[in-house]
């Protein structure tokens, strides 16, 4: 923040407590000994307003505060100053504000609701806005279009400094945002609007858990933020929740959801076109998925990893972990994935130029969805089965194909 001049620091002092400047000379010496710090005048202006204290009375208490707190000339001292005034504000408010204003410590510096202060600190809807009309009051807090924000960077440090919070109170405060989060992406494109606005919060309610080592919150809010990021095309932020989420589940030693999570890095990083090191998590993940008996999770990974060097052109080397992952598909009566892998492997065999034998996985993999009702999946699979007879040169059969695809789409 850039110091005001003397006179714009007098007016800003005026413009927030003119009733409360008792005498200019008292005025001018506050503004002076803030050097002009427009967060520092600010608040004093806004603690005058609500105190209704003089600036006679105020210029007393200020001149007992820590002398390099006050050095005009020095950028580091004046910014010292606001912790000072901070504490003169906050000693004024109940202690339910201090707690409002001590879990939105926790939140990133953007618009928040009020609803989740109150959830998350169990308050009356009186007692809420009571403490909330206080920290406004006092300059702490500001409300633009029905919701909340910490008024500047340097309050919104000190909290995270100075005022603790208690452990259940952030549980709450976790939990209420994972719900939120699951129940909003179940929506589809209407509850991804509403997330919108809470991501900066859930991300730095991730980067809390971390710092305080709550695991298991940690997991459970990367869990119900990783589809919306992912499909929203989130990647950096993506990345940053599954290594959270990885991390999390080391920690807790929980083999299973380890697995899962290297499964959903190598397919991040797959989307992002690094496909050696989505190789190099899948293969991962594949060993932890045998390593517990995790059927299911090793036939994804070993899909994963064939849809990988197909990618890289290794197709062959695709087709035997499609294979595989076929094998374990009807093992475990899972007719989905294997209609999924029957249909890859037809896309392989295409690739190599053996047209007859992607037809005949192509046919199976259509039996399949027909027979499990997917109508997405068995128009995808008509179109492949059109591209394959156009290769064949029966483009009578592939026209009607096509036909048909388009018709279940």
């Amino acid at each position: 923040m850039q110091p005001l001049k003397q006179k714009d620091a007098l007016k800003l002092l005026h413009e927030w407590a003119d009733r409360q400047i008792d005498n200019e000379q008292t005025a001018q010496q506050i503004c002076q000994l803030l050097g002009g710090l427009p967060l520092a005048v600010r608040l004093v202006g806004r603690y005058l307003n609500k105190t209704e204290e003089t600036s006679t009375e105020y210029l007393a208490w200020l001149e007992k505060m820590p002398l390099e707190a006050l050095d005009p000339d020095n950028e580091h001292h004046r910014h010292a100053s606001v912790p000072y005034l901070l504490e003169r504000s906050l000693a004024q408010v109940s202690e339910t504000a201090r707690d409002v204003l001590a879990l939105v410590g926790l939140l990133a510096m953007s618009p928040f609701d009020q609803e989740i202060i109150r959830h998350s600190l169990q308050l009356s809807e009186g007692d809420l806005r009571k403490a909330m009309r206080d920290l406004i009051g006092y300059g702490l807090l500001q409300r633009e279009d029905g919701r909340y924000q910490v008024s500047h960077a340097l309050i919104h440090t000190y909290v995270r400094e100075s005022l603790p919070l208690a452990d259940a109170v952030f549980e709450n405060l976790v939990n209420w945002y994972s719900n939120f989060a699951e129940t909003e992406s179940a929506k589809g494109l209407e509850g991804y609007q509403r997330l919108h606005p809470e991501r900066p919060h859930l991300l730095y309610l991730l980067d809390n858990c971390m710092q305080r080592q709550t695991w298991q919150l940690a997991e459970n809010i990367s869990r119900a933020i990783r589809n919306y990021l992912d499909i929203q095309g989130y990647w950096a932020e993506l990345i940053i929740v599954q290594q959270t989420g990885l991390e999390a589940a080391c920690k807790l030693e929980n083999k299973h959801n380890e697995g899962a999570w290297l499964g959903n890095l190598g397919a991040a990083y797959r989307a992002l076109g690094q496909v050696e090191k989505a190789i190099a998590y899948h293969e991962q993940a594949l060993l932890i998925s045998r390593e517990i008996g995790d059927k299911s999770n090793e036939g994804n990974q070993l899909g994963n990893l064939g849809n990988a060097y197909r990618t890289l052109g290794q197709v062959e080397k695709a087709i035997a972990y499609h294979e595989q992952a076929l094998l374990i598909s009807r093992e475990i009566g899972n007719k989905s994935v294997e209609g999924s892998i029957l249909g890859n492997l037809g896309n392989a065999y295409y690739a190599l130029g053996q047209v007859e034998k992607a037809i005949d996985y192509q046919e199976q993999a259509l039996l399949i969805s027909r027979e499990i009702g997917n109508k997405s999946v068995e128009g995808n699979q008509l179109g492949n089965l059109g591209i394959a007879y156009r290769a064949l040169g029966q483009a009578q059969k592939s026209q009607s194909l096509f036909t048909a695809g388009i018709v279940h789409s």
